[in-house]
């Protein structure tokens, strides 16, 4: 038997779609184009509209897709159009959002959602920009998880509530939210300072953890750890590496090991919401827990670890009575 339950979200096939509409918001600065997907799930297919822009990497602001359910009769809304003029005006004044982060809203939501970001997934037919994110719509709720625990966590939640893989990217208002107060009462990462470096990613591949960096993220990270003192346990909230045939899932409340793949997975290299990091251990190495992984080391070599993050370097680290061992690896550049 596995070690895990696998669900099988459905991904999007190939298909004719018409050629995008190019729409110019500011001429020579910004501009959209607007695609028509048809994503394969597993209650039929789901038409879109699927907004792509092009400009916003000039002011370092990554470009940002978004997609919206398509009705055959209506024309594309305007709502993501006005949305990303707004992130141009505020990339001008520095304000950046990342894979990550999220748009809260007042009273005015974007159909009746806030949205949070993530680094973003194929959809056959339509081209983005290396680094593009994808902004996804969250309740209130899903929000507040997303600040607390990470974008991962949720993400993998819609992905089993639409049994899509990885995550739906398209925004449906009338889709329930996912309540997470008892996630937010029971989690371990509620007792953890927690902190997030974009593309931190951590991977079970057969009987070894692979924490994978991206040299980009070097120096935030290493300011991020800096904030705690050596013999503090924290938790990496991380990122779903490029790599990974499925991903970790949990709720309050389950019994076994649970994980979302995409169609044909073999689960080979399963991606976890988190490492949490334990110094002053006996006993070194890793364990899969709730929807990530908690890695236990002696003094020494958090130490060793914590220096290989700042400098870049690989590091192994032994797993003894049954656990798993861990290598950091950093991305080619």
């Amino acid at each position: 038997m596995s070690w895990w339950k696998r669900q099988r979200p459905s991904v999007p096939p190939a298909s004719d779609a018409p050629s995008p509409a190019r729409v110019e918001l500011i001429p020579g600065q910004l501009a959209v184009r607007i695609y028509q997907p048809d994503l394969a799930t597993q209650h039929g297919t789901i038409a879109c509209w699927t907004y792509v822009t092009e400009g916003l990497q000039r002011l370092h602001q990554p470009e940002v897709s978004l997609t919206l359910l398509r009705q055959s009769t209506s024309p594309p809304p305007q709502e993501p159009i006005h949305f990303f003029s707004m992130l141009h005006q505020l990339a001008q004044q520095g304000r950046i959002v990342q894979a990550g982060g999220w748009t809260q809203f007042g009273a005015r939501k974007f159909f009746d959602r806030h949205l949070a970001y993530m680094p973003a997934h194929a959809i056959a037919t339509v081209s983005m920009a290396p680094d593009t994110i994808m902004a996804i719509s969250v309740t209130d709720d899903e929000l507040l998880a997303v600040q607390a625990f990470g974008i991962l966590r949720v993400m993998a939640r819609l992905g089993q509530q639409a049994r899509y893989y990885p995550c739906p990217p398209w925004l449906d208002p009338s889709r329930p939210g996912i309540v997470f107060a008892q996630t937010r009462q029971d989690s371990l990462l509620a007792r953890l300072p927690c902190v997030y470096s974009p593309q931190v990613r951590i991977l079970r591949r057969h009987d070894q953890l692979m924490l994978r960096v991206a040299p980009a993220s070097r120096s935030h990270l290493a300011e991020q750890l800096n904030q705690f003192a050596e013999n503090i346990p924290i938790a990496l909230l991380t990122d779903l590496d490029a790599e990974a045939d499925g991903c970790l899932v949990w709720e309050p409340g389950q019994t076994e090991p649970n994980a979302i793949t995409p169609p044909e997975s073999q689960g080979a290299q399963i991606g976890g919401c988190f490492v949490a990091c334990v110094p002053e251990q006996e006993t070194t190495g890793g364990r899969l827990v709730e929807d990530g992984f908690v890695v236990f080391f002696t003094a020494g070599e958090w130490h060793a670890v914590r220096q290989a993050l700042h400098d870049g370097q690989p590091i192994q680290v032994a797993g003894t009575d049954g656990q798993l061992p861990l290598r950091v690896e950093w991305d080619r550049r």
